[in-house]
């Protein structure tokens, strides 16, 4: 099977010491994921999410290609520490060795406030830069909500980017947040951690 790093988003890691900005509690929509390391194939995906951090849970279903196309389900479960990865409907679980961030840390830096789009079409927005150990993180959130819309991650040998849309400030279908079915049969192997 191959190996499958996610930021999940990389500012799963930074630490919530203080605000800038909280992000909705609830959302769902679409987004486009992309990252190389080293000399390892780069990867890429699109992806439907959905994510909940009343209940610390969030959940990602889509096409992930790395030389080979996978399909790929994915359910974080802060509250329970555990990472269900199914792809190609292999399960794999782990322990999340990072806790759910909820905010923008106050520590990150405002580098621009701005606008995408043209004309009367504009969202408001702001670009957050903050760093973390070896990473070197860019958030552009929705002035209004603080919802993600953009991140681009990149250490001294790895880059990642995810890059949302579509988004809508609530989840429809709270049954993606069960354990996968994969899961609860006999597909399952266990891992100690996942990689960042």
């Amino acid at each position: 099977m191959a190996s499958f790093r996610y930021s999940c988003l990389i500012f799963a890691i930074l630490i919530n010491e203080g605000i800038a900005c909280c992000f909705p509690e609830k959302g769902e929509g679409y987004f486009r994921y992309a990252s190389k390391k080293g000399t390892d194939q780069a990867s890429s995906g699109w992806y439907k999410f959905s994510s909940d951090s009343t209940i610390e849970k969030a959940y990602l279903n889509g096409k992930m290609y790395n030389g080979e196309m996978h399909d790929v389900h994915i359910l974080f479960d802060y509250k329970n520490d555990k990472l269900y990865n199914v792809t190609d409907g292999l399960c794999i679980v782990s322990n999340l060795s990072k806790p759910l961030v909820k905010c923008v840390p106050r520590e990150a830096e405002l580098e621009v406030s701005s606008y995408l789009g043209t004309g009367n079409d504009r969202v408001k927005v702001d670009i957050y830069f903050v760093k973390f150990q070896n990473w070197y993180v860019t958030l552009t959130v929705e002035k209004a909500s603080c919802a993600v819309l953009s991140e681009v991650d990149y250490s001294t040998d790895e880059v990642q980017s995810s890059h949302f849309f579509g988004l809508t400030l609530d989840v429809r279908n709270s049954t993606v947040f069960d354990i996968p079915d994969a899961c609860l049969q006999n597909t399952t192997r266990t891992k100690v951690s996942i990689e960042s």
